[in-house]
C-alpha cells in the first residue's frame, strides 16, 4: 500500500521549511493553509515572516495613490514589468549570502541531519534567492534540496518564473502557460504544475445541517434573522476610508451586523477606534499578521457568517468552497489593487463563478437606480452559480448595493449555490492535493 503524504513527510530524513514574506496576508495565509494539512508530528520552520522593511514598502506602494498607480502601470505594461523584474531579480540573486548562511544554520542545528530539505516558498523574493544558492548549500552540506514555489494569485507575472526552482505550483492552466513561456529555454528541470489554490483545512470543514440552515436564513430578507458580514482588513490596510463610508450605510439596518478582523498597528489605529464607536460592529485585532490569519480562521470556526466583503486578493479563492463549508461565504468584492487582483477576478469570471457582463449591467441598475424588476426568476436562477459579485468602489454606494442585493433576493439565491464544475482548478482541497503531488514528484525523482 503506497504511503500517504503525511507518512512520506514524517520520515526523519526529510526536513520541511517554509519561506514567505509579510507583504500582505496572502503569502502567510497560503503558508498556514499548507501547514494545516500536515500531521502534528511533522515539524516545520518558517523563514521570512518577520521583515518590517518589505512590509513597510508594501504598505507604501498599496496605500499611496501615486505609488499604487505606478505599481499597476509597471505590472500591466510588458516593457515596464520586464525591466523591473530584470533589475529586481538580478539584485535578489546576487545577494544570497545571508539567506544561504541562515539556511545552513537551520539545517545543521537539527539533531538528525536530513537527507532531503523541502523548501516551500510562498513568496517569489526568497524563492529567487534560495534558487540561486541551492546548489552551493547542497554541496556544502551533502544533501538534496527541493524548492517548491507556490504562486499565491492566478497571475502569471514575470517575478514568479523562478529559474532553478524544482516545482512551481500555479492555480490554473492559464498561469501555467504564462510562467512556462517566461522560463523559456531556462525551464531546465523546473516543472510547472497546475494545482488548485491551497485553502486552510479549517475553513474547508463542513457545516452541520443546522449551521447551513442558519447561513441560508441570514440572507433571506423575510426570515427576520441577523445577517452576519465578515470584513477582513488587508495586510496593507488598504480601503479603510472605503469601509468607514460603507459600514454605517449597511448597519443602518438593525438586522445587519459586521465583524472586522484587522492587524492592530499605527496604520489601523484610528480606523479601529472609529469602529469601536459604531453600532453593530465586533472587532478582532492582533499586532501580528500571523495571529490575524489565525483569528480570522477561529472566527470562521466559532460563528456562521453568510457574507464577506473583501478585495479580490487571495481571499477570492474561497469561491472554491461551497456554502455548506465553513469558509463558503458569499464574496462581495471591493476595488482591486494590483494586477494580480484583476487577474483573480478574471479567474472567477472565466469559470462562471461571477456574473457575466450582461448581468453586471443589470446589477448596476439595481445598485444605482434600485431597478428590482430586472432581478427576475431567470436572473436569480443564474445567481445560483455565483460565488462572488463586485460592488461599487465608493463606500456609501457599496453599502447601498449590499442592502439591495439582500432585499432583492440575490444573496439568498447565491447561498443556494449549484455547481456542475468538476475540473481540477475548482477543487477546494488544494492544500492536500499539493502535498500529494509533491510527495509523488519527489518519490519519482529519487528513482
Amino acid at each position: 500500500m503506497p504511503k500517504t503524504f503525511n507518512q512520506f513527510f514524517s520520515d526523519p530524513s526529510i526536513q520541511i521549511l517554509f519561506a514567505t514574506a509579510p507583504t500582505g496576508l496572502g503569502h502567510i495565509r497560503v503558508t498556514e493553509a499548507l501547514k494545516s494539512e500536515l500531521a502534528p508530528i511533522i515539524q516545520t520552520e518558517t523563514i521570512g515572516i518577520m521583515n518590517p522593511t518589505s512590509q513597510f514598502l508594501y504598505r507604501i506602494v498599496s496605500q499611496n495613490l501615486i505609488t499604487r498607480y505606478l505599481m499597476e502601470f509597471l505590472q500591466t505594461n510588458p516593457i515596464g514589468e520586464r525591466v523591473v523584474a530584470w533589475f529586481y531579480t538580478k539584485k535578489l540573486r546576487s545577494r544570497t549570502r545571508p539567506i544561504r548562511l541562515y539556511l545552513q544554520t537551520i539545517i545543521t542545528k537539527r539533531k538528525r541531519k536530513p537527507k532531503t530539505v523541502v523548501i516551500v516558498a510562498t513568496h517569489f523574493a526568497l524563492a529567487h534567492q534560495i534558487a540561486a544558492c541551492k546548489k552551493r548549500i547542497e554541496r556544502t552540506l551533502n544533501l538534496n534540496i527541493v524548492l517548491a514555489v507556490v504562486v499565491t494569485d492566478d497571475s502569471p507575472q514575470i517575478m514568479w518564473a523562478v529559474r532553478g526552482a524544482d516545482y512551481i505550483f500555479v492555480p490554473s492552466k492559464k498561469t501555467a502557460h504564462g510562467i512556462t513561456n517566461e522560463l523559456g529555454d531556462k525551464v531546465g528541470r523546473t516543472k510547472v504544475i497546475v494545482s488548485p489554490y491551497p485553502l486552510s483545512k479549517n475553513i474547508q470543514q463542513p457545516l452541520s445541517e443546522v449551521q447551513v440552515a442558519k447561513r441560508h436564513e441570514q440572507v433571506d430578507p423575510h426570515a427576520n434573522k441577523r445577517l452576519q458580514i465578515l470584513i477582513p482588513i488587508s495586510g496593507a490596510a488598504v480601503g479603510l476610508s472605503y469601509f468607514q463610508s460603507l459600514i454605517p450605510e449597511v448597519t443602518k439596518r438593525k438586522d445587519i451586523f459586521c465583524t472586522v478582523v484587522s492587524r492592530d498597528s499605527s496604520y489601523t489605529k484610528n480606523f479601529l477606534e472609529w469602529c469601536g464607536l459604531q453600532k453593530r460592529i465586533h472587532i478582532l485585532k492582533s499586532t501580528s499578521d500571523h495571529n490575524v490569519v489565525l483569528a480570522y480562521e477561529k472566527q470562521m470556526k466559532q460563528r456562521v457568517f453568510a457574507v464577506e466583503i473583501t478585495k479580490p486578493s487571495e481571499q477570492s479563492f474561497k469561491a472554491l468552497l461551497t456554502p455548506s463549508q465553513r469558509g463558503g461565504v458569499i464574496l462581495l468584492f471591493s476595488k482591486p489593487v494590483g494586477r494580480q487582483e484583476y487577474d483573480n477576478i478574471s479567474f472567477l469570471k472565466r469559470h462562471g463563478l461571477m456574473p457575466n457582463n450582461t448581468d453586471e449591467k443589470k446589477l448596476a441598475q439595481l445598485y444605482y437606480f434600485n431597478q428590482k424588476s430586472l432581478i427576475d426568476e431567470a436572473f436569480l436562477g443564474r445567481a445560483h452559480h455565483w460565488r462572488g459579485i463586485e460592488i461599487p468602489w465608493i463606500g456609501v454606494e457599496g453599502g447601498v448595493a449590499i442592502t439591495r442585493l439582500y432585499q432583492s433576493g440575490v444573496l439568498k439565491a447565491m447561498s443556494n449555490f449549484e455547481s456542475s464544475n468538476s475540473i481540477l482548478e475548482l477543487r477546494g482541497d488544494g492544500a492536500k492535493l499539493f502535498w500529494e503531488r509533491l510527495s509523488m514528484e519527489i518519490t519519482h525523482a529519487d528513482k
